[in-house]
């Protein structure tokens, strides 16, 4: 992949990471659900608050696991 490209690609993820985790914080002030997809496809109604805690414990991990102290 040209550098260009792997250079637009990292911006755009780094877009998603970021709208995505306003959508949670604001959800998550407003006590309010999101609709996801589980894991066979299943329509989930899901409080932000728990998705938000869910996504900050991933986090917790593997920085744990990339600076074990």
């Amino acid at each position: 992949m040209k550098e260009e490209n792997i250079e637009l690609y990292n911006k755009i993820v780094t877009g998603i990471r970021k709208a995505h985790r306003q959508l949670l914080e604001t959800s998550a002030e407003k006590n309010e659900s999101l609709v996801i997809s589980g894991p066979n496809g299943e329509v989930l109604v899901v409080p932000a608050k728990q998705l938000l805690w869910e996504r900050e414990q991933q986090f917790t991990d593997l920085v744990s696991q990339a600076f074990p102290f």
